[in-house]
C-alpha cells in the first residue's frame, strides 16, 4: 500500500476484517515517527518541520524512527490476539518474526545477520531513537542495527511493525533532538551487499504467508 505515515498508523482493523493481514508500506512522505512512550519534548518539532519531515505518533512502543520513501522495507502484520504466533511474553513474541526475516535475507542476498534473542542492557538513547538500541527479534550486523520492531495490542488484535533499513538515515534524528543522545549505530542493507528491494520484499511476503 502507498500512504502517508500518518494514514498507516491511523489504521486499525475492524472487528469483521479478515486476519492475519499483512501490509507492505510504500511511504509517500518523509516523517519522524515517535513511539507511544517517546515524549514530544525530546525533539524540536520546528527543526523536524524545517528539515522537511512530518511528525507522526504511533501506538506502539519504542523510540523514534525516521522514514523516507524508498529507504526502508516497512511491514505491518495484524494478527488475532489468540493467534499461535502471538506470545503472552511481549518480548519473545518478536523472535519468530526476526528469525523469519533473517532467513529471507540470507536466502535472497547471502547476508548473515544476527537475531537478538536475549534481553539487552538498558539503553536510554533507545527510548528516544529506535535504532540506537537492540531489542528482542531485531537484526544486526556486528552490533549495527538493521531491523527495528515494535508492537501494539488492542481490541483483540496484535500488530507487529517492522522497519528494515535499506538505506540508513537514522543519524539525522540527532539533529532534531533537544538533548544529546548516542547517534543510532545502524546500517542499511544496501551498504552491506548488492541487493534490490523488490526481490527481498517478495521473499519476505512469501515467507510470512507460509507461516
Amino acid at each position: 500500500m502507498s500512504a502517508s505515515a500518518e494514514a498507516v498508523h491511523g489504521f486499525w482493523p475492524a472487528p469483521g476484517d479478515h486476519l492475519p493481514l499483512l501490509r507492505v508500506v510504500d511511504v509517500l512522505n518523509p516523517a519522524v515517527v515517535l513511539g507511544s512512550s517517546t515524549p514530544v519534548r525530546e525533539y524540536s518539532v520546528e527543526a523536524i518541520a524545517a528539515g522537511g519531515y512530518e511528525v507522526v505518533r504511533r501506538g506502539s512502543g519504542g523510540g523514534a524512527v525516521l522514514v523516507t520513501p524508498g529507504d526502508q522495507l516497512w511491514l505491518m502484520l495484524y494478527l488475532g490476539s489468540h493467534d499461535r504466533l502471538v506470545s503472552v511474553d511481549l518480548g519473545h513474541s518478536f523472535i519468530w518474526l526476526g528469525e523469519l526475516l533473517q532467513g529471507a535475507i540470507s536466502r535472497t542476498a547471502g547476508l548473515e545477520l544476527e537475531v537478538v534473542t536475549e534481553r539487552q542492557p538498558p539503553n536510554e538513547s533507545a527510548r528516544i531513537a529506535c535504532f540506537a538500541g537492540l531489542g528482542f527479534g531485531e537484526l544486526h550486523a556486528s552490533g549495527r542495527k538493521v531491523l527495528g520492531l515494535s508492537q501494539r495490542r488492542s481490541q483483540g488484535v496484535a500488530c507487529l511493525q517492522a522497519s528494515l533499513l535499506f538505506k540508513n538515515r537514522q543519524a539525522e534524528l540527532a539533529g532534531f533532538a533537544r538533548t544529546g543522545f548516542s547517534v543510532p549505530n545502524a546500517v542499511g542493507l544496501a551498504e552491506l551487499c548488492d541487493l534490490r528491494l523488490e526481490p527481498l520484499t517478495e521473499a519476505i511476503v512469501s515467507a510470512i504467508a507460509s507461516r
